[in-house]
């Protein structure tokens, strides 16, 4: 049997083992290469029954435990696999690197703070230290993934550490720090969208209206279809002063489908300056409309100058 399984058939071994038990039930060795084979050959349910007799047989098999770990966690039962996986390593050394296994097996059950826990107790390990500053990033825990990311950054200043610690700076609300990444980033990927549009929105969050311009220029360049993307290029081109191409990047965006009232409200704002006042009170009606009591302050100024705008136009006419 033993020969079979190291031969990588586990289906030919199996029925030897199974006699092996029969003929020994209390040796800990058959029990347990049953145990094996059963997890090999997909036979969950009985390996895990077969590891838990092997243990009470040898209560300090540190294999048996990250067997019966397997058998469980191949399960979906994570929870009842964790202090055996913990257990074999405690026993041994040489198996601590399968928590890691088990933080892996966490994050594909969606169950990301269990697995942060492990990354963590592995501070020695550079990848894993990287890769918490990434599921950190992830379930937005900005101020723990930065030292993570920078020090992963240092060590190995690739095009991914570099875009991951600017989106924790800039998620953090540390946009200084997080330019001079995402301008080196772009440079480096300048077809990447989301790249684009996180270093525009950086310039924008900073005041720097003109540059962060021409990065959502870029931007509906790489993607003309995205609707958020001229709407956010109306609004920085609204900042400049250049109302009649921020007019343009609104419609464009509403023609795509955006139809927010923050949208109608610049674009009211805008056709009021340019004096087209019967398109501007259309657009603050239609603000009004969309907004329903969720933006007070604009509100109040839209009501006011509808008001206004209905007397002049009712001057005119």
């Amino acid at each position: 049997g033993i020969l079979l399984m190291r031969r990588q058939d586990p289906v030919a071994a199996l029925p030897l083992f199974e006699s092996a038990v029969e003929q020994k039930p209390k040796e800990f060795r058959p029990r347990y290469y049953l145990a094996e084979a059963q997890l090999q050959t997909g036979a969950l349910d009985p390996a895990e029954a077969s590891y838990h007799v092997a243990l009470e047989l040898d209560p300090k098999s540190a294999s048996v435990e990250l067997g019966l770990a397997h058998a469980l966690a191949r399960q979906g039962k994570l929870s009842d696999a964790d202090p055996h996986f913990r257990q074999a390593a405690g026993l041994d050394s040489k198996y601590r690197s399968y928590l890691l296994e088990l933080a892996s097996l966490y994050e594909q059950a969606k169950q990301p703070a269990e697995a942060i826990k492990i990354y963590r107790e592995f501070p020695e390990n550079a990848a894993a230290q990287e890769h918490l500053g990434q599921l950190m990033l992830e379930n937005k825990q900005y101020a723990d993934a930065i030292p993570r990311l920078e020090a992963a950054f240092g060590k190995d200043p690739t095009s991914a550490n570099r875009a991951a610690l600017a989106a924790a700076y800039v998620f953090a609300g540390q946009i200084d720090k997080a330019l001079p990444l995402l301008e080196k980033a772009v440079a480096a990927e300048p077809s990447n969208y989301d790249l684009r549009m996180m270093y525009a929105r950086a310039l924008r969050d900073k005041r720097q209206f003109l540059p962060a311009a021409n990065q959502f220029y870029a931007a509906a360049k790489l993607k003309p279809g995205e609707a958020m993307t001229w709407s956010d290029l109306g609004g920085v081109l609204y900042m400049t002063g250049d109302y009649q191409q921020s007019l343009s990047a609104f419609d464009k965006a509403r023609e795509l489908g955006e139809d927010s009232p923050g949208n109608w409200f610049l674009r009211a704002i805008i056709l009021d300056k340019l004096k087209q006042l019967k398109p501007a009170l259309e657009a603050y009606q239609r603000f009004l409309a969309l907004s329903q009591g969720k933006h007070e302050d604009q509100e109040f100024q839209a009501r006011h100058r509808v008001i206004a705008l209905k007397r002049e136009l009712e001057k005119r006419y």
